[in-house]
């Protein structure tokens, strides 16, 4: 059909600068090559035409082959600047694009900077309003002898902050998944204060058994 003719006259266009000799041997042996490398890439659109053109080849006289091939090779010529021109737009096209996208990973990457960092500063901002009610925590941890009681404390701890993070208006405005990373750096900074308590309760003679 149609579509087909016009595939078949496209790949001969583009093997024709690779035939300076109008040879028809070299010919086969341009279309074979593309052929076995379309293969090899197990690209069956461009297998299909390049079938379509080797039996299309096959089917004319030798005369009329090498007349087809000069045909397209004046009419590669004559549009010899015009892809020149296309070839240095598409490189353009391509330094820009990759232009932009190293920049809009930097701007992604600083966006996630400065959000971590104002996150960060709210809830150093938070915690500091809380200094007693952390004294109060790491106070009651302390205190707590059994396990349990310890976990209970910490539970109960965080259940008064958070309420306390609701209603704060400095959190109100907060999207979901930065006011869940700050309730994150919250409870971290709360189990920091604590830290020593849990897993070394005996300060100094603990710090040296771990070494």
């Amino acid at each position: 059909g149609r579509r087909t003719q016009t595939a078949v006259l496209r790949t001969l266009f583009d093997v024709a600068p690779e035939c300076a000799n109008h040879q028809v041997a070299e010919l086969f042996r341009c279309l074979t090559q593309q052929l076995n490398s379309a293969r090899y890439m197990n690209d069956r659109d461009a297998c299909t035409t390049l079938h379509d053109t080797v039996n299309l080849l096959k089917q004319l006289p030798e005369r009329g082959i090498l007349h087809l091939m000069s045909v397209l090779q004046r009419d590669y010529l004559d549009r010899a600047q015009y892809h020149v021109y296309l070839y240095k737009v598409k490189q353009s096209l391509q330094a820009m694009d990759a232009t932009l996208t190293s920049m809009l990973h930097h701007i992604e990457r600083h966006q996630h900077c400065s959000l971590q960092f104002f996150m960060a500063t709210c809830v150093r901002l938070f915690l500091e309003r809380q200094a007693n009610a952390l004294d109060q925590f790491v106070l009651g941890f302390d205190e707590a002898d059994k396990p349990a009681d310890k976990a209970m404390v910490v539970e109960n701890f965080l259940i008064r902050v958070y309420s306390l993070m609701d209603e704060d208006p400095m959190w109100s405005a907060t999207q979901d998944q930065l006011y869940s990373g700050a309730q994150l750096a919250v409870e971290r900074a709360c189990f920091a204060r604590v830290y020593d308590l849990a897993f070394r309760p005996n300060g100094d003679v603990d710090v040296r058994a771990d070494l």
